[in-house]
């Protein structure tokens, strides 16, 4: 559990949990198209969650830049820690849902790599 702690709390995150702040302005990729995309922390509860807005800065092709929200859960187990991602806000746009489940999939593989080898992959 430490190691994914970390990793989310990489200096951005740790601090005063129950006040709101945003995010670094990030980029995402969707539909072969690099967006601007950011959001705000609403909750943080070390180590087990993390609650953020997500928004993309020019219209998402299946998304438009409709703001979403997005729940890391992290539970302890036996070897490691389990990661859940819940992102909800898609309004019946299943498209949408879909897509950013499959690339929530990616980020997690990236997240383990990285955890495993300290390096950043696929990213």
């Amino acid at each position: 559990m430490v190691g994914v702690s970390r990793y989310l709390q990489d200096g951005r995150l740790v601090g005063r949990p129950s006040r709101r702040r945003p995010l670094d302005r990030g980029r995402a990729l969707a539909g072969g198209r690099d967006l601007p995309a950011s959001g705000e922390f609403l909750e943080i509860e070390t180590p087990r969650r993390i609650v953020q807005t997500w928004a993309y800065g020019r219209d998402h092709p299946t998304l438009g830049r409709r703001q979403t929200r997005v729940a890391w859960l992290l539970e302890p187990i036996a070897d490691g820690t389990r990661v859940t991602i819940c992102h909800a806000g898609f309004g019946g746009l299943r498209e949408a849902a879909a897509e950013h489940a499959k690339g929530w999939a990616r980020v997690l593989a990236w997240l383990q790599a990285h955890i495993e080898t300290g390096k950043l992959a696929g990213a």
